[in-house]
């Protein structure tokens, strides 16, 4: 399903496109002059014609390209949902709870549920929610590197440490300090790798993550790199649901960096697998 942002950025890619193609390619309500003034003046307004046609392309695919960044946040959203497990509900704190939340809890039982594994997406985004809102959250980013370090050959401990690092990105303002904390979670997820180089979560969070940096810091073609070799080792094993967003999320950055052939031919590649996604079958429907 379509979230509300793809919505509404799909109506404005047509509403603008239309706006644009009426204003380059419809007659002007004008007195028609005569042939003779007009005919030493047609090269001239052939080329204005041909400029504003060419301005009116290039704003179209820049909202295009907009478009496929609001669905690369999309797809994130949709992946916490889609890998929530399910979970005994006597172990889960009511997080939304006024009575039972992090306040009412220790820290080590809140750490306890937050590093469960068993523990749904969903449940633990909670908690981390409420962590942020009571102005905690450098405390337990504090408790995570601590078992990090305790644990350097822990992939699952490493993992949780990246996790919680995108979790402080999210409280923070932009600004300097927010990219220090990027390099972290791109330093803990390339942890997970070395320990474990078919770890898909880790990969795809990663290549997730550097997508969001600033143009100018040039982080696109790794997040696109690490796609790459995502695809590669999807193919080799027996597919999951969760494998069609690698070739979405990969065509949308190609298609941002200015590759449309590279991002439709990647959207193909996903749909000869998952022949029966909505998703792919609306990327290769555009013209």
């Amino acid at each position: 399903m379509k979230t509300p942002q793809v919505i509404l950025a799909s109506v404005l890619l047509s509403v603008v496109a239309n706006i644009l193609i009426q204003e380059t390619l419809l007659p002007r309500n004008k007195e028609a002059p005569d042939a003779e003034a007009v005919t030493p003046g047609l090269d001239g307004e052939a080329a204005k014609m041909e400029e504003r046609v060419r301005t009116t392309e290039e704003q179209i695919l820049a909202l295009n390209r907009k478009l496929a960044a609001i669905e690369i946040k999309a797809a994130q959203r949709i992946r916490v949902r889609e890998t929530a497990k399910p979970v005994n509900a006597q172990a889960l704190p009511s997080a939304t709870n006024k009575q039972d939340g992090p306040a009412k809890r220790s820290m080590r039982q809140i750490l306890v549920d937050l590093r469960d594994p068993n523990v749904a997406g969903s449940a633990k985004q909670a908690l981390w929610d409420a962590i942020k809102k009571n102005g905690d959250i450098d405390k337990y980013i504090k408790a995570f590197e601590a078992e990090a370090k305790l644990n350097p050959t822990s992939v699952e401990v490493q993992f949780d440490l990246a996790q919680a690092y995108i979790q402080q990105i999210t409280s923070m303002p932009d600004g300097p300090s927010k990219g220090v904390v990027g390099n972290k979670a791109n330093q803990a997820y390339d942890s997970v790798l070395k320990l474990d180089d078919q770890h898909w979560e880790a990969r795809f969070n990663k290549a997730i993550s550097l997508s969001f940096w600033p143009p100018f810091l040039g982080k696109m073609p790794e997040a696109i790199q690490n796609l790459e070799i995502l695809v590669g080792q999807q193919e080799q094993r027996k597919a999951e649901a969760s494998y069609v967003q690698t070739y979405v999320i990969l065509g949308n950055l190609l298609y941002q960096s200015g590759k449309e052939k590279e991002a439709r031919a990647m959207w193909e590649r996903g749909l000869r697998a998952f022949p029966d996604d909505k998703s792919l079958r609306n990327k290769l429907s555009r013209k």
